[in-house]
């Protein structure tokens, strides 16, 4: 198992965010984490990300407490994600953005040219190698999600955390995107996707884990979700029912 979540309860004032999550997350899997706006998914990715601390409960990376370690120090430890608006480093280039995340992250080098080496591979590798020297505030959105997949590649991660990656890209980015993730577990990279593009998290996820106002409501294989009614009621709808 690479990652337990037991119990995590969140509250902002008075506010109950995220109420007992429990879930695991076994390697190699991709993982979604499903729901309506607001029903805790982001939520729940701050606090396995080190953003901020839950309120109660505890996570473990192959069995160590990193129950609110801050961000660098989950970083460190294997940890990395994406966030639903993209947040390159606008004034550096797409390589110089890829480099902090081989110099910081997990198993960082010390050396900037083995880590220029290596950023230009991962560029190579999400199909931006040919912008290598062009400012991430000349790149498309597109381009600007593309990069930060590839900085988080960068910091060598055994979990990465896709919050809605694949908002607001057309079909055929969507596939592409979804090519990419699934060649991951080659990789040893662990994921877990929340996403509204159902088809998408269907068709990639091995296990599927559903909130609903802050509650955990439903977890299973995809065919299982798919076909459980309180998910179809509180989410999915039924033109989804049959995905």
């Amino acid at each position: 198992m690479l990652l337990e979540v037991k119990n995590l309860t969140k509250s902002f004032g008075g506010l109950l965010a995220l109420s007992e999550l429990s879930f695991c997350v076994n390697k190699g899997d991709v993982v979604g984490l499903i729901g309506p706006n607001g029903s805790g998914k982001s939520t729940a990715f701050n606090i396995v990300a080190g953003t901020f601390p839950p309120t109660s409960g505890q996570v473990f990376l192959e069995g160590e407490d990193i129950t609110g370690l801050p961000a660098h120090q989950a970083s460190a430890r294997g940890i990395a994600r994406s966030f639903q608006l993209v947040r390159p480093f606008l004034h550096l280039t797409a390589l110089q953005n890829v480099m902090l995340g081989r110099l910081y992250g997990h198993q960082p080098f010390s050396s900037t040219k083995q880590a220029k080496a290596e950023a230009m591979e991962i560029l190579r590798f999400i199909g931006l190698a040919d912008k290598y020297d062009r400012k991430a505030n000349s790149l498309t959105v597109m381009e600007r999600k593309w990069l930060e997949m590839g900085r988080a590649l960068a910091t060598r991660p055994k979990l990465l955390l896709l919050d809605e990656f694949m908002a607001g890209l057309t079909p055929t980015e969507v596939n592409a995107a979804m090519a990419l993730i699934a060649g991951f577990k080659e990789q040893d990279i662990t994921v877990i996707v929340v996403e509204h593009i159902i088809k998408a998290v269907m068709n990639l996820s091995n296990h599927v884990v559903v909130l609903n106002a802050g509650t955990k409501i439903a977890e299973g294989t995809p065919q299982e979700i798919s076909c459980n009614p309180q998910v179809i009621k509180a989410y999915l709808g039924e033109k989804y029912a049959t995905y």
